[in-house]
């Protein structure tokens, strides 16, 4: 069954003018609609349990299909399904939860898919959406690149496009695509925050550096450091005394890799290596093409230039990311809480959550002090020599009242879990 593509219809024409512009148009109205029909045909339909719609994914050259990592959740194996319903199992091979993308092995032929590969879009270029709504078949709306590429979390390296085609719920993880049908991008969902009709999707040219090294297992994670960084903006420097330029240390967490490092609450970062910083967000970028895993940060204290070494060593059983081998999901079976991004001060109080993490997702806060677990009393020196093997139940203080907390690392995460700092502007402190 072919494929249909809706394009917008005219007022009927008046004259030989108008004959003539619908003449000219014509032919590349048949290209665009022979293009968006090749991506439709590369766009799939994810159903989970029960064949309950999850959304939709993007299937890729070599037997390969992406999607967003909150479509697939913590699930090892979903179902693919085409716009003529045919369905198959296909197994989550890889998954990177703080980049937001997840890969699929797809043992059926469905077609070619879509090459990736950089592809450089200017501002105000026809954009075209596809996804599944609802569980629907693919779907096509039509839309501009609004703004240039940003970052919509400073701390990950990945840039994200954003146009205004209308996405649905189920759209996300399905592909961005021109007339020609080539894929500019992965739709997500929206950030908390985001401007309201703005859609998302995560740049061709990252997938293009990035599943490459997923498929290798070769992706450099960006490790929590335990700081947060702003800008010297001018105001910043004039307050100071100094000119423009670095990243001032706004806070520095206790026991973090910052803290360990010498970094101090005041410093000014200004440079990584042999790079001068002027961004926060290119931090992300260097330390994730790093190929050691320690760096010198340069930095400013006072009147003094100071060097200092940072530990950017991937801690052992890290979320992040899953391997390939053998097309199956090793699955984790233990975490302590500095693994999943948790740290605590004295009495059981939280210091640090890293923002990425299952425990900040089921609602745990910096702040909170920990009472029991799983309805035993424990201390901080019970908390930090844990290890967790299910799912585990928290009784915590927070504001002068009690309230329980459950963590599943091994659950599924909400979508609005992910990417939620998307409208901070750059003057602003970003956690890393």
């Amino acid at each position: 069954m072919p494929h249909k593509v809706l394009t917008a219809r005219f007022a009927p024409a008046l004259g030989a003018a108008m004959i003539m512009i619908m003449v000219l148009v014509v032919p590349m109205t048949a290209r665009a609609a022979a293009g968006l029909e090749r991506a439709v045909a590369a766009t799939m339909i994810v159903l989970g349990e029960d064949h309950r719609p999850l959304g939709s994914a993007v299937l890729l050259e070599g037997g390969l299909a992406i999607t967003t990592a909150d479509v697939v959740g913590a699930r090892a194996a979903v179902d693919l399904r085409d716009g003529t319903g045919r369905t198959v199992r296909a197994q989550v091979v890889a998954r990177d939860g703080r980049r937001g993308i997840a890969l699929l092995r797809v043992p059926v032929d469905f077609g070619p898919g879509l090459a990736l590969a950089p592809v450089t879009v200017p501002v105000g270029q026809a954009v075209y959406a596809i996804g599944a709504p609802l569980g629907m078949a693919p779907m096509v709306t039509r839309g501009i690149i609004a703004a240039p590429p940003r970052q919509p979390d400073p701390a990950v390296a990945l840039n994200a496009l954003r146009h205004d085609a209308v996405v649905h719920d189920g759209v996300a993880g399905g592909p961005l695509v021109d007339e020609q049908g080539r894929l500019l991008g992965l739709n997500r969902a929206a950030p908390d925050g985001a401007l309201i009709g703005l859609g998302w999707a995560v740049s061709a040219s990252d997938l293009a550096r990035i599943v490459p090294l997923m498929v290798a297992g070769d992706l450099r994670d960006v490790p929590d450091l335990g700081l947060s960084l702003r800008r010297v903006t001018p105001d910043i420097a004039e307050a100071l005394g100094l000119t423009p330029g670095g990243l001032l240390v706004e806070t520095v967490i206790p026991r973090s890799r910052a803290a360990r490092a010498g970094l101090q609450a005041g410093d000014i970062v200004l440079g990584y290596n042999a790079t001068v910083l002027e961004q926060v967000g290119a931090l992300a970028f260097l330390i994730e093409a790093r190929q050691e895993d320690t760096a010198r940060l340069h930095i400013r204290r006072g009147a003094s230039l100071l060097t200092v070494t940072l530990n950017l060593a991937p801690v052992t059983g890290q979320l992040a990311t899953l391997s390939v081998s053998g097309g199956a999901v090793a699955r984790i079976e233990s975490y302590r809480f500095a693994t999943l991004g948790v740290m605590f001060e004295d009495a059981g109080r939280v210091s640090h959550v890293s923002l990425h993490s299952p425990a900040f997702v089921a609602g745990l806060q910096p702040g909170d002090t920990v009472l029991a677990l799983n309805g035993t009393p424990i201390d901080r020196a019970g908390l930090e020599a844990l290890v967790i093997t299910k799912p585990i139940l928290l009784l915590i203080a927070r504001n002068g009242a009690t309230q329980h907390v459950l963590i599943n690392p091994w659950g599924s995460a909400p979508r609005t879990a992910v990417q939620q700092r998307a409208n901070l502007l750059d003057a602003r402190a970003h956690l890393f």
